[in-house]
């Protein structure tokens, strides 16, 4: 009971000063002029990523991941709420946060996996990101984190060394990948190739949750439909759209004997 009423008059104070910086981000400068809006959201964002680096390299297993989260979840919501000053500048702040998130990501600081998982997956972020935002420009940002979270895992995963705490930050990470194979399976669809790429092998859930995504527009064929030959569906002969360059992942040497050796069939 005394560790609630500590939390809550913490909570208290960490959302006074979230208050404060939404109103002074959206009242900086100019109403028309959002660029410094969005350099004093970077700087407060920024300020806050490097204490709390520093209070997790120091604090190590005493480090305390609630307060930070607390700050960062509650000021995106205040900056996400609908008004006309703060809908001019969306794309910024979602931007500033796939950064700092990404300076952030479980392999710089693992004490924060957990609060970087739940802000990463949480409804307002994921729905700005992948819906709202137009013309799928916040797809890439999204797909990096979600490498970082794979890469992180990885390791673990390979040696199927899953001590609890990564059991925990694996089930989460299923969880994400069901949210996205059931709201959003075209983005698991194009960036397919990438994420398996950093998946070990021997995690046949994780790769077959998003290896079983489709596009919500395509139907499939009825697998018990007699005498069914896939190979003869008009669909086969269209290649899955692949936004990953994986031609930039290739040493330019080996890609040139590569191209030849494709051109000529010989060595």
């Amino acid at each position: 009971n005394a560790q609630t009423l500590v939390s809550a008059k913490c909570f208290h104070k960490l959302d006074a000063f979230v208050r404060l910086i939404a109103l002074l981000v959206k009242h900086s400068g100019d109403q028309q002029n959002t660029i410094t809006k969005v350099n004093l959201l970077n700087k407060v964002l920024g300020i806050v990523a490097g204490v709390l680096l520093i209070d997790h390299e120091v604090r190590r297993k005493e480090f305390q991941q609630v307060p930070y989260h607390r700050i960062f979840i509650m000021l995106y919501l205040e900056l996400n709420a609908p008004d006309q000053i703060l809908e001019t500048i969306n794309y910024q702040v979602l931007t500033a946060y796939c950064n700092m998130l990404n300076i952030l990501r479980p392999s710089k600081a693992p004490g924060f996996a957990y609060a970087w998982l739940e802000i990463v997956s949480h409804r307002v972020f994921i729905g700005r990101i992948l819906s709202l935002t137009p013309q799928q420009k916040g797809w890439p940002m999204f797909a990096q984190l979600l490498t970082s979270l794979f890469k992180f895992l990885s390791p673990f995963l390979r040696n199927a060394e899953l001590a609890k705490p990564v059991q925990k930050l694996y089930r989460g990470t299923l969880r994400v990948l069901l949210v996205l194979l059931h709201d959003f399976p075209e983005f698991l669809c194009d960036y397919h190739y990438g994420f398996c790429d950093v998946i070990p092998p021997n995690c046949i859930q994780m790769r077959n949750l998003i290896l079983s995504a489709f596009p919500r527009s395509m139907r499939l064929p009825d697998p018990f439909t007699p005498n069914l030959k896939v190979d003869m569906l008009p669909e086969i002969s269209i290649a899955p759209r692949m936004v990953t360059n994986f031609a930039a992942l290739i040493k330019p040497s080996f890609k040139k004997d590569l191209d030849s050796y494709l051109k000529n069939r010989t060595p």
